[in-house]
């Protein structure tokens, strides 16, 4: 059967008839219309984030440029080397060195003649001059051997008696001394008989006082300070390693004789034998200003490490001759 169709309601007396509405389509320009508009608006928002992008990028690499001009400032900021000359002038007054080794020799010579002008008038009085060295921070690293340090005027005349402690066996070395003929050697020893004969405190104190100048073999050299304790120690009076080759005998004696040694401290103060009461106030100002580049140059930062410099002897005041701010902190960057 066939379906009827809905059957439509007739408006009453009195009633308007009630119009439904139609849908609208756009037309073809309408729809061209509106999509000319979204494309310009959207080509215009991609202009703008590129014209964004392109000010971001143009900062970023400004900065980057800034940063780079900075770091290769302070690339260009070079600290004084250890082996050049004339940068201890630069960074050491000479002035101020010549003063304080005058009125140090002054007070230690007056003050001999105080305490007993009878023996001194028998016997030379000589003390050790030390170069006192306080640094900003721990070094990073600590080295158990010494750093020969030459000085103009050696802490030991041509008449000094040495003491070679080597390693076994000894006849060969000894072979060595006596075909180079090597001058102010008088004892060479093997580091067996200093385990065996000098195991006690007088024994070192004793073999302290008889020689003059204690070197050794550079291949025993860390094993002496355990084996000869505190007397060598506290004296600063450690063996300087030597190397004990064929033909080259007589240099490394002669050129550890006229040095001095430098030990890298575990803390912040390290002493260094620089000069003798004996000497006179101008030969002693020579000795640490041509010395004080190559002992800087051992440090970490060199002269930047170095916090104050000071010159006594055993029993007297330090009397400084430098002094340096600690370097300022870099500031942290921002994240």
């Amino acid at each position: 059967m066939a379906r009827k169709p809905p059957a439509t309601r007739k408006p009453a007396s009195g009633e308007k008839p009630v119009k439904t509405a139609e849908k609208t389509r756009p037309t073809r320009k309408a729809k061209s219309k509106s999509s000319t508009s979204t494309t310009k608006t959207t080509t215009k928002t991609a202009s703008a984030k590129s014209t964004s992008t392109k000010s971001r990028a143009k900062k970023s690499t400004s900065t980057t440029s800034s940063r780079s001009k900075s770091r290769t400032a302070t690339k260009k900021t070079v600290l004084p080397t250890a082996i050049a000359k004339d940068n201890s002038h630069a960074v050491l007054n000479g002035d101020q060195v010549a003063k304080a080794s005058t009125a140090l020799l002054k007070h230690v010579n007056a003050k001999a003649d105080a305490k007993n002008e009878k023996t001194r008038q028998l016997f030379d009085y000589e003390d050790t001059v030390f170069l006192t060295i306080t640094l900003h921070k721990v070094p990073m690293k600590r080295r158990l051997k010494p750093h020969l340090i030459p000085l103009p005027h050696s802490l030991y005349d041509e008449t000094a008696e040495i003491c070679v402690i080597v390693k076994d066996p000894v006849k060969e070395v000894k072979a060595l001394f006596n075909a180079q003929d090597v001058p102010n050697v008088a004892k060479v020893i093997g580091i067996q008989k200093v385990r065996d004969n000098f195991g006690q405190f007088e024994a070192r104190r004793k073999l302290l006082n008889t020689y003059d100048l204690f070197l050794c073999d550079d291949r025993v050299a860390l094993l002496l300070p355990r084996l000869l304790g505190k007397p060598f120690i506290k004296s600063k009076r450690v063996p300087a390693p030597i190397r004990i080759g064929k033909n080259n005998l007589v240099n490394q004696v002669t050129r550890a004789r006229d040095s001095t040694m430098l030990f890298i401290p575990s803390g912040t103060q390290v002493s260094v034998r620089i000069g003798l009461t004996s000497q006179t106030p101008e030969q002693l100002t020579d000795n640490i200003m041509e010395s004080i580049n190559r002992i800087a140059g051992h440090f970490d930062q060199r002269w930047a490490s170095i916090r104050t410099l000071s010159i006594r002897t055993s029993d007297s005041v330090a009397l400084p001759i430098y002094s340096s701010l600690p370097p300022v902190p870099r500031p942290a960057k921002k994240k």
